[in-house]
């Protein structure tokens, strides 16, 4: 494809969101033509499947239908929001994707990696970011409000499982991944954003 297409992953409260609408904003300047998308999310389909995932009234949702519900959403995003836009050559940045379901519904909720792999074979339609931001922080300095949602209450056992699945993931590819200590200042962690990124894009 055209395009590229990057990814920023961790643990909720490590300020992901932040991050991915700075680098939208820096690759707008330079380049004019940055997307900014979520997960779960990022189109009408997909937000209303995130209020599914995300309702503190489905407590009782099995983890297996918690990861069929996230790759629901990621089909719908990747065929009819990410796929285009790369394909118009566009630079596509993603709050989230196929790692946060391996690190959470795979190493947090007990699924395996393979059993979240098979689940995702056809919600990727074969793309797979070519560079991931891994922001990360230990738990006790998450940045998380009082009105936690489903996965936010989920508990501090949950969040050191996912944090651990992360970093099992940040050697995979390293040149792929840009890990990047989140405990920085928000400038400070998108300086180290840019300078990563723009090292590997010219490779």
């Amino acid at each position: 494809m055209k395009g590229w297409f990057i990814t920023i992953e961790g643990l909720d409260g490590t300020g992901k969101s932040t991050q991915a609408g700075l680098l939208k904003s820096y690759f707008e300047k330079r380049k004019g033509n940055a997307l900014l998308t979520r997960e779960p999310g990022g189109c009408p389909i997909c937000e209303q499947i995130r209020e599914i995932i995300l309702s503190n009234k489905n407590t009782d949702m099995d983890d297996v239908t918690e990861a069929l519900l996230y790759a629901a959403s990621r089909a719908q995003l990747t065929k009819k929001v990410i796929i285009p836009a790369l394909e118009s050559g566009k630079i596509v940045i993603c709050d989230r994707y196929i790692h946060s379901s391996i690190a959470y519904q795979g190493y947090a909720r007990g699924l395996s990696k393979k059993t979240i792999l098979d689940i995702n074979k056809y919600a990727l339609f074969g793309v797979w970011p070519d560079f991931t931001i891994f922001l990360d922080m230990e738990i006790e300095h998450l940045r998380i409000g009082r009105n936690k949602d489903r996965i936010e209450g989920a508990g501090k056992k949950f969040f050191e499982d996912v944090l651990f699945g992360f970093r099992q993931l940040y050697g995979d590819d390293p040149d792929k991944s840009i890990v990047v200590d989140a405990k920085l200042n928000r400038q400070q962690v998108h300086e180290i954003i840019i300078r990563e990124l723009e090292k590997r894009m010219r490779r």
